[in-house]
């Protein structure tokens, strides 16, 4: 009885698991061709599959070029069994499709139906002539266009309206008939072309260029654009976007950028077009093009091979003048320069030329090419984050953006990026999607590569108190990565802000690095500034895109400069030796009826100033901000003025007292007023941030046990002020 039972559940078993196989029909035949195809599907038994097809003993899974009839398959497999199906095609009449909705519009009010049987064999099997509505299609040679296609064409007026489908009798040589369709696109509606920004050439040359933008044309169709004299001559954009490009290699005079559809003769988009004047100035013969590269020699050797990488955003100095450039995304750099004998250099902290020497000398008698910097790194790894922030309003959004840059050119691993904001403030977003706990926000990323970088933003919503006027608002940001980082003096950010009413939108913003004034810098105390453009388009309608320009004061160091976290994707150039340009193309700012949180922007850098730096010196700065075509809104001035520190400390430690000091495990703080909810920082005397933390009581305590040896400067951000101090450390008992 048992062996009975195994035999049938045996038995069962192999029937379940047995080969099988289906045909499937991937295309009919059109009338008595050939052109049919077919396929099998195998499963179940013990793989691989062998197929063997009749009548015509093909022995692939799939077999293709078939009359009309009846084919079976047989499959075997690997124990030998087998499975077989059998299938009947039939003859099917034509069906032609041509066109889509998003091809060249209509150029003189007619349509084309244009078929191309060479590329098309299995659609079109059929031989020429082919008819359409009963009429000959037009048959087009090859051309400088076609190249080796042949193609067959007929022209039709949509009279049932624009932009839809058309189906039309359709017939070949031989007499098999059937259908084909066409689209019809609209009359042209030309997208608006912008001149962004135009670069002057050297008498002579051919180094000018255009930045220009380009909109959808009026039913998103495809049109094209060149810029007649670029380097190369030949279609910068071609789709169905907005984009900006910029066109190089152009001479001194007048050019155009010419929008068209297409080409081709017989496409009905040919014989439209519409261009846009543009001059490139004239910058006389007293001047030349000097052009190089910035990359990562790997090896050492002095050339770039492979993979070693281009270093982006560069910023070369180059003496006299000076003259400052920066490379690009591909880090290659470009300058206009008057002719002479110059050095240049690639000023950086981390990367170091180390094959001719620097500066390197060059004489500028006509265009100079490859003047590259082969760079080795000096530290290992180094990420930096970098921050900015809106206006703070009482019931209003708050936005701050982090960037997190990867300053080498070893990856960093994952990385993880924390922004811990003020307890007063409620989390309301943030992009990417972060983690949220409380008042922090954290997001675990992917590596960054080499010279790297990523943008978070949140978004916050400050109280609808009107007595937080005045109030600052402490938050800060940290970046740790997997990698071991050689330098995390730059791993933390420090972004307090004070809450405000009315305001100007348009502001300028410095901060000095030990954070005492906003109105002095303190020589031996601070050593950048950081500073934060702000802007909000007021009006009655979107910014498609906004420029803000900064002119460098000689009082600031522009070899130092540390561009930084802005709220939206931009360019960034330095023109005229010391005019930063910050091109926010495509921003489509909304204006602030419309979406008030949406309609600010801001930008950030960070620079140190020229030395020497004697007291009373005033470093003043204004940024213009451009909105579309509109005059400049120049903001108020920011003014530092330069001076010694000696007894503002003592006045920040008559008010922030410390004890014991000096402490081995513990210190308590006390002050004149409150310190609930006052933020507290422990920073080295490098400016690493090492601990911090919210006060909790009027009589804190902070553990400090975990601190090496040594002097540090403490921090506190407190309703209405910040006031710092120092402390020494002692070893632990």
């Amino acid at each position: 009885m048992k062996q009975f039972l195994t035999l049938v559940l045996f038995a069962c078993s192999s029937a379940a698991n047995a080969v099988t196989v289906s045909i499937g029909v991937d295309n009919q035949p059109t009338c008595a061709y050939a052109n049919g195809s077919i396929y099998a599907s195998a499963s179940g038994g013990v793989g691989p599959y062998t197929y063997l097809w009749s009548p015509g003993g093909e022995t692939t899974s799939l077999i293709a070029n078939l009359a009309p009839g009846t084919y079976s398959v047989t499959v075997t497999d690997a124990n030998s069994d087998q499975a077989t199906d059998q299938v009947t095609i039939t003859s099917q009449p034509y069906v032609v499709t041509t066109g889509y909705p998003n091809e060249p519009g209509l150029c003189q009010g007619w349509s084309t139906v244009t078929i191309n049987p060479s590329t098309t064999p299995t659609m079109i099997p059929g031989p020429p002539p082919y008819y359409m509505d009963g009429a000959p299609m037009m048959e087009l040679m090859p051309s400088p266009e076609t190249n080796w296609m042949l193609l067959y064409t007929t022209q039709f007026f949509p009279t049932n309206g624009y932009g839809q489908a058309y189906t039309f009798s359709f017939e070949d040589g031989n007499g098999c008939t059937g259908t084909i369709n066409g689209w019809s696109g609209w009359p042209l509606e030309w997208p608006e072309v912008t001149i962004l920004d135009v670069q002057g050439a050297c008498s002579g040359s051919n180094n000018g260029t255009v930045t220009y933008q380009t909109g959808l044309e009026g039913h998103s169709q495809m049109t094209q654009v060149y810029v007649t004299g670029a380097n190369p001559s030949a279609t910068n954009y071609m789709g169905f976007y907005v984009g900006t490009f910029t066109a190089t290699g152009l001479a001194a005079g007048d050019h155009w950028i010419r929008h068209y559809t297409d080409q081709n003769i017989w496409s009905p988009g040919f014989g439209c077009a519409d261009s846009v004047l543009f001059t490139v100035p004239d910058l006389g013969n007293g001047c030349a093009n000097m052009s190089g590269s910035v990359f990562v020699d790997d090896n050492e050797n002095c050339t770039r091979q492979g993979n070693e990488p281009f270093v982006p955003g560069a910023l070369l100095e180059i003496i006299p003048g000076p003259y400052y450039t920066l490379t690009n995304a591909n880090g290659v750099y470009s300058i206009n320069l008057p002719l002479g004998n110059y050095t240049v250099e690639h000023q950086s902290a981390i990367l170091d030329e180390h094959c001719a020497g620097v500066p390197i000398p060059f004489d500028l008698t006509g265009n100079v090419t490859g003047i590259d910097h082969p760079d080795t790194s000096l530290v290992p790894l180094d990420a930096m984050i970098t921050g900015a922030n809106s206006p703070a309003r009482p019931g209003f959004q708050f936005h701050v953006a982090l960037e997190i840059a990867n300053l080498t050119p070893v990856a960093t691993g994952t990385t993880s990026t924390v922004f811990t904001f003020d307890p007063l403030l409620s989390y309301v977003s943030s992009s990417p999607n972060g983690s949220v706990a409380g008042n922090t926000v954290t997001w675990n990323q992917t590596s960054l590569n080499a010279f790297q970088e990523r943008m978070v933003h949140v978004y916050l919503q400050v109280p609808p108190d009107i007595g937080l006027l005045g109030t600052t608002l402490n938050n800060s940001a940290t970046v740790t990565t997997a990698n071991a980082d050689a330098n995390t003096t730059n791993n933390t950010m420090l972004l307090p802000v004070l809450v405000t009413g009315a305001y100007d939108p348009n502001d300028k913003l410095a901060h000095t690095r030990s954070g005492y004034s906003d109105a002095l810098y303190y020589i031996d105390v601070d050593e950048w500034i950081d500073y934060t453009i702000r802007f909000q388009n007021t009006g009655t309608d979107t910014a498609f895109n906004i420029v803000v320009t900064d002119t460098i004061a000689p009082e600031l160091d522009l070899a130092t400069l540390v561009p930084s976290a802005a709220s939206h994707a931009h360019e960034f150039s330095i023109r005229n030796g010391n005019v930063l340009r910050y091109a926010f193309n495509n921003i489509q700012l909304p204006d602030s009826n419309v979406n008030e949180p949406r309609s600010h922007g801001f930008l950030s850098f960070r620079i140190r100033p020229s030395q020497p730096l004697v007291p009373g010196t005033t470093i003043e700065n204004i940024a213009n901000i451009y909105f579309d075509f509109n005059p400049p809104v120049i903001t108020d001035p920011s003014v530092l003025v330069a001076e010694f520190s000696t007894g503002v400390q003592q006045q920040d430690q008559s008010q922030l007292s410390l004890a014991p000091n000096p402490a081995s495990d513990h210190i308590r703080l006390s002050m004149k007023g409150t310190l609930a909810n006052s933020q507290w920082v422990i920073l080295a005397m490098d400016g690493r941030m090492v601990s911090t933390g919210y006060v909790g009581a009027d009589q804190p305590t902070i553990d400090i046990s975990s601190l090496a040896s040594g002097t540090y400067l403490l921090r506190l951000h407190s309703t209405d002020r910040t006031l710092t101090t120092t402390f020494v450390k002692t070893a632990n008992p």
